[in-house]
């Protein structure tokens, strides 16, 4: 083969690899796909379940939950809150939201992808604020008033942005003054017996 007929074959062989990377089968149960072509400032669409033509590079497939989902948000460590009174607090919030059907191109327009990143720092803002202006004990004794407060102020917030937050759940991970990565020793001396 000559290279003038080398070159078109090699052209059509990366035309053909492209086209077959660009068929994309979507199927996850409780999942809803919005296609969009940010390159092209195409309008993003709600696309069911089946093989779809998304070209690489061109076009992505980004996935929202179309059943209730649940994010935990880790503020242990750096991330640690504080009471008011400034004792540290290494809690969990176990967040469950959803998107309705008719939200799910909002969200898509105003945080794309990262939504679940920007809900997860929603969350560990909200939590930790409202940490702040509580005491201590609050938090022990899982006072249902705390977590009702902090899940109004963030379910206000994502609302905006069309996430329906259902439940939200606050869990001290370890007391104050210490950390999840404590571990407690206990100073004791072996037993001395005599073996028969």
């Amino acid at each position: 083969m000559t290279r003038s007929r080398r070159v078109p074959a090699g052209l059509v062989l990366v035309l053909l690899g492209y086209a077959a990377a660009s068929a994309r089968h979507l199927q996850a149960p409780g999942t809803r796909f919005v296609i969009d072509f940010p390159a092209l400032r195409s309008t993003p669409r709600v696309v069911g379940p089946g093989w779809r033509f998304v070209p690489p590079l061109l076009g992505r497939v980004t996935r929202y939950p179309a059943v209730q989902a649940n994010l935990r948000v880790d503020l242990s460590g750096p991330r640690a809150a504080a009471s008011s009174e400034g004792a540290r607090l290494e809690i969990e919030v176990d967040l469950t939201y959803e998107v309705p059907p008719g939200k799910v191109l909002d969200l898509h327009r105003t945080r794309g992808p990262g939504y679940k990143s920007w809900l997860e720092d929603l969350t560990a803002r909200r939590a930790a604020a409202r940490l702040r202006q509580v005491s201590y004990d609050v938090v022990r004794n899982r006072d249902p008033e705390f977590q009702q407060s902090v899940q109004t102020a963030v379910a206000q917030e994502a609302g905006q942005d069309g996430v329906r937050v259902t439940r939200l759940r606050i869990v001290q991970i370890a007391a104050a003054g210490e950390t999840s990565a404590d571990v407690l020793k206990v100073e004791a001396r072996p037993l001395e017996r005599e073996t028969v």
